[in-house]
């Protein structure tokens, strides 16, 4: 960072940071889906706590929406870049084994 600081580029510098999802936290390196956006935790076990009464996620109305339509249509797929359980989309891959499709970290890939 102290080298682009004193940079005599003119224009934008880019810094490219390699990094790796939960290092130095064992729970979240052997969890591939979870710990991305993280919710309360016991740090000693890793289980995740949700609070008592919550009402529904937006991800459960969606997985449920779109299974229901999957159900009503047989040409309803969905394809997801390694984030079934952040996107809801594990619930739909559990009914529709074959119609899922996790194409891992390539979001480009999964748009062509």
């Amino acid at each position: 960072l102290k080298e682009v600081k004193n940079t005599r580029t003119i224009g934008p510098v880019l810094i490219h940071v390699v990094t790796e999802k939960g290092r130095g936290y064992p729970y979240a390196e052997r969890a591939d889906d979870k710990y991305h956006g993280v919710v309360k935790f016991d740090p000693a076990t890793g289980k995740q706590f949700k609070s008592i009464g919550e009402t529904q996620s937006y991800t459960t109305y969606f997985a449920e929406a779109l299974i229901a339509e999957a159900e009503a249509d047989k040409d309803v797929v969905a394809i997801h870049a390694a984030m079934g359980g952040g996107t809801g989309l594990n619930l739909f891959q559990c009914r529709f084994p074959t119609r899922c499709f996790d194409v891992g970290i390539a979001e480009q890939h999964a748009v062509t």
